[in-house]
């Protein structure tokens, strides 16, 4: 089996040189709150800190519990930040973890969001060792995961950093919510990213050959790596293994199903559907919709009430 690693923060693997300039239409779209200050929320304790800034629990002037996250731009990529406002302003749905205000303070930007009930995903699967889900339960989180990346494409945003860390599972609602959009992109026409970031494993393999890539492949990939995990209870993949490949030349490695170590019966839909998202070339990997539309998907019509 292959081993995990807690990725609590994803770091930008490397860009392309690239001028400022060409950001200019990523200017921040919405005026924050000039009237808020950080003096508004008393802080109960750190959730999360980087070279960035750093993420706390707070209660705010009427003792709600919220989620401060408070970012550097002296520090932070003033494209990224932009980014995450704009997702912050424009995406509105059930899925998609809250934002109740953004305010600027000095040289920090903060985003007060929703505090949610339950743990990541990472933590609930490795509460239980890693052990493979059923397929029953593992499609009612995962309808709901390609119903918000679904919608978060159709608004032209890419999340670019998806893993189980940056998805919150509220058991007793059976809910889930995709959170940190910190390394999101605004796609436009059809525009390709140059910022070769997220978690390394789940990257695609564009990624790690630092080619110019399409975000949204790039999210279908990694929602195929979480389909995977949730099955078999591990990684697809092994990182280094996927480096070595392509740093000798070699082709990405193929998707092999560990079906010999999993306890349970994958039927044949599942992995058609994990290898479509799984497929080493983007251009003929499957896209959100073609996820959507899935025969593994498909239930009583249970995703059209979704959507």
């Amino acid at each position: 089996m292959l081993s995990f690693r807690h990725n609590s923060s994803s770091p930008t693997i490397e860009r392309r040189d690239k001028k400022e300039s060409d950001d200019k239409d990523m200017k921040m779209e919405v005026m924050t709150n000039g009237n808020t200050s950080s003096t508004d929320y008393i802080q109960v304790s750190l959730l999360g800190q980087s070279a960035y800034g750093e993420v706390v629990l707070a209660n705010n002037s009427s003792g709600k519990k919220v989620v401060l996250k408070k970012i550097n731009r002296l520090k932070m990529n003033k494209h990224l930040i932009a980014n995450e406002v704009a997702a912050a302003t424009h995406l509105k749905h059930k899925g998609v973890v809250k934002v109740y205000d953004i305010f600027k303070e000095g040289i920090y930007t903060y985003i007060v969001l929703e505090y949610l009930k339950g743990v990541d995903l990472f933590k609930y699967l490795s509460s239980k060792n890693f052990t493979p889900m059923k397929e029953k339960e593992t499609k009612k989180l995962f309808r709901q995961l390609v119903d918000t990346l679904l919608y978060c494409h159709s608004k032209s945003f890419a999340h670019r950093d998806i893993k189980l860390e940056n998805i919150m599972y509220d058991r007793k609602k059976g809910k889930v919510k995709l959170i940190d959009f910190g390394l999101c992109e605004r796609i436009k026409d059809g525009k390709l990213c140059d910022l070769w970031c997220g978690s390394q494993d789940y990257v695609c393999p564009e990624i790690i050959r630092k080619e110019p890539y399409n975000g949204f492949a790039a999210d279908v990939w990694s929602l195929g790596t979480i389909l995977y995990i949730m099955l078999y209870g591990e990684l697809p993949f092994g990182f280094e293994m996927r480096v070595k490949c392509v740093s000798d030349g070699k082709d990405h490695p193929l998707i092999q199903f560990a079906d010999d170590r999993n306890p349970n019966v994958i039927t044949d839909s599942a992995k058609d559907l994990i290898s479509r998202m799984l497929d080493n070339d983007s251009a003929k990997r499957i896209n959100m919709e073609g996820v959507a539309s899935h025969k593994w998907m498909k239930k009583k019509g249970i995703l059209q009430r979704m959507m």
